[in-house]
């Protein structure tokens, strides 16, 4: 390993590099701030002395990822593999920059845990998305747990984890879930295939986990299975936008794909507010007269606005930078448990037999019931070790 993380394991947290400007969360892999607290090294390299590819000026290394590798097919869309060259060209560790936005790859899994164990109380980084957080200025929001740091981000994040994050209270979404799963299932077998092939199943799976993430965060329904989500396509832009666009980039030339970024931005925040103003007429009542019981206690909405000690723009604002990483989340590790269950058919008979022999036909999963599926749980805990989503 290289002598940039030769620094003292006894302190509280290491810097690995001396850095002359932040470093930021990135796609794929661990990218880290490396300026987060005070560094004592013993005999690291400085910054500059680390490698990676050049690039060119203003743009990077952002032509790399545009390359056409045949079919149709981007490096972009090939970003594990991209990484890969990266690594066997300039070693575990590497900078790069893109657009002006510096980030350092790690790719040893034993200092990516030596980094995140050393965070302390208040990890800071840099804006994932500055066009995004662009956005928010020009639009006059708050930000929200994704683009906060010190205090103010610890005083959300803590907010937010008394309803995320803790098995009990997750207990309480499955009923409202499993409806969803089962649109899912009626939806699935509704759609005409070939020789049990679903031509559509990344799409379906896209949908089931707009509904349910839905479900838990606004506490509604969208529709997606009555009809073609719009949001597919947004977040789809989305993404695309806020990686490839650096926020300076607006202050010369407001491309179209910008100018729908802010569109569709504002179609999601209004949405928000919509399903927030109709939450809070419901609740109001119940608050006036303190009917809030016990049992809503997984209702992530009610518990928010219930709460005095933050506002409305906050909860908007938190709600939809939730919304989104979520929907990939769920959707792609889904997808890759299935492809892998599709690859393995020894395994994905014996989850078959241990689904079977706890719930009967026709039966929804209770909380109960999934403590009994031992296997289940470890088909997805090694998906997302093998398959990051």
């Amino acid at each position: 390993m290289a002598s940039w993380l030769a620094v003292q394991p006894s302190r509280t947290l290491r810097s690995v590099y001396k850095v002359k400007q932040p470093l930021n969360l990135w796609k794929q892999t661990v990218l880290c701030s490396a300026h987060t607290q005070t560094v004592q090294e013993t005999s690291g390299k400085s910054f500059d002395e680390m490698p990676g590819p050049k690039g060119l000026p203003l743009l990077g290394t952002f032509l790399d990822y545009t390359k056409d590798l045949g079919e149709g097919v981007r490096s972009s869309q090939r970003m594990h593999e991209m990484q890969q060259q990266r690594v066997q060209q300039y070693g575990p560790i590497f900078r790069e920059k893109i657009f002006g936005h510096q980030t350092v790859t790690i790719s040893n899994p034993d200092d990516v845990e030596y980094l995140f164990r050393n965070e302390g109380k208040w990890p800071r980084r840099d804006p994932p998305f500055p066009l995004w957080e662009k956005y928010k200025e020009d639009r006059d929001q708050v930000r929200g747990v994704g683009f906060l740091n010190g205090e103010e981000w610890y005083r959300i994040r803590r907010i937010l984890n008394m309803k995320m994050l803790r098995p009990k209270v997750a207990e309480g979404y499955a009923e409202p879930l499993n409806d969803v799963a089962s649109d899912l299932v009626a939806q699935i077998k509704a759609i005409p295939g070939t020789d049990g092939i679903i031509p559509s199943l990344e799409d379906e799976l896209f949908k089931w986990s707009l509904e349910s993430v839905g479900t838990v965060l606004f506490e509604t329904r969208f529709g997606s299975f009555s009809k073609s989500p719009s949001l597919e396509a947004t977040n789809s832009q989305i993404i695309q936008i806020v990686f490839l666009f650096p926020a300076w980039i607006d202050k010369f030339y407001r491309f179209k794909s910008v100018q729908e970024f802010y569109d569709h931005m504002d179609i999601i925040h209004n949405f928000g507010d919509m399903c927030i103003n109709k939450k809070m007429r419901e609740i109001q009542g119940r608050l006036d007269k303190e009917d809030i019981q016990d049992e809503d206690a997984a209702e992530f909405l009610t518990f928010l606005i219930s709460r005095e000690d933050i506002s409305f723009k906050e909860i908007t604002s938190n709600l939809i930078e939730l919304l989104f990483p979520a929907i990939e989340t769920t959707s792609f590790t889904t997808l890759w448990t299935l492809y892998l269950l599709a690859r393995n058919p020894d395994l994905q008979k014996q989850l078959h037999d241990e689904v079977t022999s706890v719930l009967k036909p026709g039966e929804h999963a209770t909380p109960a019931a999934l403590q009994k599926m031992p296997f289940l749980r470890g088909c997805v805990k090694e998906t997302l070790r093998t398959s990051c989503s």
